[in-house]
């Protein structure tokens, strides 16, 4: 069995293990995700109940489409999710100080779930980067 955040146990197979789930699935897996958490501010990322059941690389359906479909490619992992993330982020990535995910981090932090919330709408409707 796979732990997830604070010891959530997770019951499910990598998501896209086999490499079979498609840019527009993960994209709509991730609004949804998103949506969510700005209803529910003070849930963690993690404990996003669809989420139990998959384990997803940092409990993000973006990163876990990466992962597998740009395996081996140029250096480490990180850099493959900065570079071959689906959605344009403010700052190029996700972890980018002027990035919405980095402020809804920062203000769950703080306990500012009024503001988190209105951050992880913004992460929600972020622009999908073009395909090359």
């Amino acid at each position: 069995m796979i732990r997830g955040p604070g010891g959530i146990p997770r019951w499910g197979q990598n998501f896209n293990e086999g490499g079979d789930v498609t840019r527009k699935e993960a994209i709509e897996k991730f609004r949804t995700h998103w949506r969510w958490l700005a209803r529910h501010p003070a849930a963690l990322k993690g404990t996003y109940p669809p989420l139990i059941l998959e384990d997803i690389r940092n409990d993000c359906y973006l990163c876990g489409y990466v992962k597998p479909v740009f395996r081996g490619k140029g250096g480490a992992q990180y850099d493959a999710c900065k570079e071959n993330c689906p959605i344009k982020w403010p700052g190029g990535y996700c972890e980018h100080p002027r990035s919405p995910y980095k402020k809804y981090c920062e203000c769950l932090f703080e306990g500012k779930e009024k503001q988190a919330s209105k951050w992880a709408k913004e992460v929600s409707e972020l622009p999908e980067r073009e395909e090359e």
